[in-house]
């Protein structure tokens, strides 16, 4: 077994980019969640695997649960943000690059 108290505590584990733990680990704890691990994920050195546990007996769960999910939903919201802005740059300097060969090269 690994040791956890099912009968009184939810566990949750989330994985993240470095950068972002602190605000993450911040964010769970308005939700009741206390952080019980973090430790730096076996495969990939730029995420944290942090583990949290909840009572299991709070007041207002379901709605606690709901606003997780709006969290949840605008941090992902926000890297796919940060991913499409970048996307577009890299697109921009590639244009940019083959116009420079090709004024270069006479094409």
């Amino acid at each position: 077994m690994d040791g956890k108290d099912y009968k009184n505590y939810d566990y949750i584990d989330v994985i993240v980019k470095k950068e972002s733990a602190k605000e993450v680990i911040d964010g769970y704890s308005s939700f009741l969640w206390q952080l019980v691990n973090a430790k730096q994920d076996r495969r990939y050195s730029d995420l944290v695997d942090l583990e949290f546990k909840r009572e299991i007996l709070v007041d207002n769960k379901d709605r606690l649960a709901l606003m997780q999910v709006y969290y949840e939903t605008a941090l992902n919201k926000r890297a796919e943000i940060k991913l499409y802005k970048h996307s577009k740059s890299k697109k921009a300097i590639l244009k940019v690059a083959i116009l420079s060969l090709s004024v270069v090269f006479g094409v």
